[in-house]
C-alpha cells in the first residue's frame, strides 16, 4: 500500500495525463460508468433514508427521477458549507458522496420534487407571515375576496 501512494505521490502529472488520455480515448466507457455509479449512489443514499423501499416520505411516489433527498431542519446551505460541497453543478453526488461518507447522518429525508417545493414555498411563506405589513395585507386582500 504504501508503496503505491508514494508512487501515486511522486507521479501525479503523469497519472493525470494518462487519466485524462484514457478517458478522451475511451469517452462512451467513461460517461456510462460515471452514470451508473452517480446512479448508484443516489439509489444507496434515497433507500436509506427511505427505510428500505425508496418513496416519498410525504405522498408515497416512488419514481426515482423526481425524488430527492430533503434537510429535514432546512439546514441545507449550512450543511453544504460544512461539508465542502459546492451549491452548484454536481451538487446532488457530491451530497450523496459526502452523506455515505458520514455514516448515513440524522436529518434528512427523501421526498419528491412537488413535495420538496411544496415545504419550500410553506418555509417562506411562515417567514414573510412575520412582516406585519404583509400579514395585515394578506388579511386585506383574503377578505376582499381576491386570489
Amino acid at each position: 500500500m504504501k508503496y503505491y501512494r508514494d508512487y501515486r505521490k511522486k507521479n501525479r502529472e503523469k497519472r493525470r495525463r494518462w487519466n485524462r488520455e484514457w478517458i478522451d480515448n475511451n469517452r462512451d466507457r467513461y460517461n456510462a460508468s460515471k452514470y451508473i455509479y452517480r446512479d448508484k449512489c443516489k439509489r444507496d443514499v434515497l433507500r436509506h433514508y427511505s427505510g428500505g423501499e425508496i418513496r416519498c416520505a410525504k405522498c408515497g411516489i416512488k419514481d426515482i427521477d423526481v425524488l430527492c433527498l430533503d434537510h429535514i431542519n432546512n439546514n441545507g446551505a449550512e450543511h453544504r458549507r460544512v461539508a465542502g460541497i459546492a451549491s452548484r453543478g454536481s451538487a446532488g453526488i457530491n451530497t450523496y458522496e459526502a452523506i455515505k461518507r458520514d455514516g448515513f447522518p440524522q436529518g434528512f429525508q427523501v421526498l419528491c420534487a412537488n413535495c420538496n417545493l411544496k415545504k419550500e414555498i410553506e418555509r417562506k411563506r411562515k417567514e414573510r407571515m412575520k412582516n406585519s405589513f404583509y400579514r395585515n395585507r394578506v388579511k386585506e386582500v383574503v377578505q376582499d375576496g381576491v386570489n
